[in-house]
């Protein structure tokens, strides 16, 4: 990544040694810029440029204070990116501020109030996708970007806005229709309390590690701005955004691979309730989904999916009953020592058991063969046809 231009605003050394701001009024030149406060850095400014730099690495960051705007001292032109500050929120016109006493900004799950991040992310997530995808060599021709967004927003950009708008992750549900009433912020019963959003990452602490002692120490909080701006890069689009995007492409590809396995389970078993899923990394949300659509009235749900892999070259096949949820199985495997007096090979050096989980919802042996016999016998007898329990 080449380290932008950087153009250091000096019109608020008042803050700091009391004496008359520079009256100077900056212009764009050729080149537009990327506009955010001076001083102290957070991980929504930080990151609100990373992604913005990305899509637009020829423009210079430019830091100033926010007395700067409100003196006159800065006019931006019209063509600037303004994010984190200058009190405006206006896609269209590439403002990006949350500041503002009758602020609009919402995200995509309605309930949280973007900062910075969550602005330049709804405004810029299909270029920034894009780019990632070309950068990477993923195509992503296949992908909704729209939902793409929404599930992005929702793992990685939504904790930073929550964490600059002071909401906690456990917050009250009166939040969403009064998010700024004292009274919602006292402590109250845990009964009471919606988890908001969930931490999946620490940027913010990370970010605001990057900070002097003296954050208007503006030559160096610069070189620090850029140092976390590496970090960010490095760590929330070169892996968290790349192994996204793997991963939904991943998702896209086990869809249609489910669909097809799922189609053909009768072909596996003649009662349509065990499915091989080899073909596919995430079986589980896409049987869901064949379920809700592709079931006729009166088709039992699957209950078991089978898979392969292999530990250096020896052939390993699991058994593993369908959950529906809260981990609860929609059938339990038989008991070791029942299926011992139904399969006569069940223990076989060769075909037979590796492993038997005591929850009952897992089964691992030498072969495809043994997996489907074992559930097999478990459907004859949870159906009633066939009564070999063994006390």
């Amino acid at each position: 990544m080449d380290v932008p231009i950087i153009i250091q605003d000096l019109v608020d050394l008042s803050i700091t040694t009391h004496v008359p701001a520079i009256h100077r009024v900056y212009r764009a030149e050729d080149t537009t810029r990327l506009v955010t406060h001076n001083g102290k850095l957070h991980a929504d400014d930080v990151l609100a440029y990373t992604f913005l730099h990305m899509i637009f690495p020829s423009m210079k960051l430019h830091r100033i204070g926010h007395e700067a705007i409100e003196r006159g001292n800065f006019i931006p032109h019209k063509s600037d990116i303004i994010f984190d500050i200058g009190l405006e929120y206006d896609p269209c016109k590439n403002r990006f501020d949350h500041h503002q006493d009758q602020f609009n900004g919402w995200s995509c799950d309605i309930s949280t109030p973007m900062a910075a991040v969550g602005m330049v992310f709804k405004c810029y997530s299909h270029q920034l996708f894009t780019k990632c995808a070309v950068d990477n060599d993923i195509d992503i021709s296949r992908l909704d970007l729209h939902k793409l967004a929404s599930n992005f927003y929702m793992y990685v950009i939504r904790e930073i806005d929550c964490a600059d708008n002071g909401v906690s992750p456990l917050q009250v549900r009166q939040y969403r229709s009064s998010s700024r009433s004292p009274q919602y912020r006292r402590a109250v019963p845990r009964d009471f309390v919606d988890e908001v959003y969930k931490v999946n990452m620490t940027l913010s602490s990370r970010i605001s590690g990057f900070n002097l002692p003296d954050v208007y120490d503006h030559e160096n909080q610069l070189i620090r701005f850029t140092q976390a701006s590496e970090m960010a890069k490095t760590w929330v689009i070169d892996e968290v955004m790349v192994d996204f995007l793997k991963r939904q492409c991943q998702f896209v590809k086990d869809s249609d691979n489910m669909k097809k396995a799922f189609n053909s389970r009768y072909d596996l078993n003649k009662s349509g309730q065990i499915i091989d899923t080899t073909c596919c990394l995430t079986p589980i949300p896409h049987i869901m989904e064949c379920e809700k659509t592709g079931y006729n009235p009166g088709e039992p749900l699957v209950k078991f999916l089978i898979y392969q892999w292999f530990e250096g070259t020896n052939e390993k096949w699991g058994l593993k009953t369908i959950t529906d949820g809260n981990f609860q199985s929609r059938i339990d495997i038989l008991p070791l020592k029942t299926l011992t007096h139904m399969i006569p090979d069940l223990t076989n050096d060769k075909t037979g058991i590796l492993f038997m989980h005591k929850q009952q919802f897992l089964a691992i042996a030498r072969s495809k063969e043994m997996c489907l016999k074992i559930a097999h016998e478990t459907l004859d007898y949870t159906t009633g046809q066939d009564a070999r329990l063994i006390q």
